[in-house]
């Protein structure tokens, strides 16, 4: 997510990405596998699952996530993990 400031997140509608070679072909071939699937969706699901394996992994990285959420949208935020009780 590109910063604003000191170290503000913004959201952003879209990203560029620069892949290396390697890394474009698995995409590829994981969107063909998946009949067709956007590449897009792909990219989403599994930065959604590398920042929820982070945040359950890591305390103090899930500390500072949660402190600069709360920043970004004004408000105190819980972040619970799936199946779990909210912290």
């Amino acid at each position: 997510m590109p910063r604003k400031g000191a170290g503000t997140p913004v959201a952003t509608d879209k990203i560029l990405l620069e892949l290396p070679a390697d890394l474009a072909l698995d995409l590829e071939a994981l969107s063909i596998a998946h009949y067709g699937a956007p590449k897009a969706r792909l990219i989403r699901e599994a930065i959604q699952r590398f920042i929820a394996e982070e945040l359950r992994t890591q305390p103090q990285v899930r500390l500072r996530f949660t402190e600069a959420r709360s920043v970004d949208t004004g408000r105190a935020l819980r972040v619970v993990d799936g199946g779990q009780e909210p912290t």
